[in-house]
């Protein structure tokens, strides 16, 4: 397996290196949701045409991160299926739309995918700009600074790597698959609970 990236996901996943030969996980590229910059999403954009055209080359499949945040999901809707797999999905901001972007050139590109829409992922060696690791040091310092009804799927990235070596090994391609608990709880749970 060759894994593309070398931050917080692409650190930790890892153990997975030496296994699923012919997998690429693309794990590089836009990880903040409050990305605005048109030349971070075009770099993402131009490293995923090059991997996508090597995959295709070599007979790879590339595994996607996305996302299954709000930034993907931002509306209710009366529809019983939003925020699943099958269900609409409409991103509110660039990141999201940048997402959806990368998605939709992956599925129309001709090489073997499989997309993982992600939920905040937490654990060890996030980086400090990082959901969880800015949450802990605000109550550290006793200032806390949320959006008044944010929400957050947490999902541990031990779990992701499960989920990740358990959709391979079944063989799993040409989906988009969500991965997250189905939850977002509030950041004021979070809060409370870290205080």
């Amino acid at each position: 397996m060759e894994i593309i990236g070398n931050g917080f996901l692409g650190t930790s996943l890892q153990p997975l290196v030496d296994s699923h030969d012919g997998a690429t996980l693309f794990v590089s590229g836009v990880s903040s949701a409050g990305e605005t910059a048109e030349l971070a999403f075009a770099r993402e954009g131009e490293y995923l045409h090059e991997t996508l055209q090597q995959c295709r080359q070599h007979g790879s499949l590339l595994v996607y991160f996305s996302t299954t945040t709000v930034s993907m999901h931002a509306f209710e809707t009366s529809d019983d299926r939003a925020g699943r797999e099958d269900g609409p999905v409409y991103p509110a901001g660039l990141y999201g739309r940048h997402k959806l972007s990368m998605e939709a050139v992956i599925t129309t590109s001709g090489a073997d995918y499989l997309i993982l829409r992600l939920a905040t992922p937490v654990g060890p060696l996030q980086r400090a700009h990082q959901f969880l690791p800015s949450i802990v040091r605000q109550v550290q310092l006793g200032d806390v600074q949320v959006f008044h009804g944010a929400r957050r799927d947490l999902v541990y990235v031990d779990d992701v790597m499960t989920i990740v070596d358990g959709l391979l090994r079944a063989g799993v391609r040409r989906e988009i698959v969500n991965v997250a608990s189905g939850v977002a709880v509030p950041v004021e749970d979070i809060i409370t609970y870290l205080e």
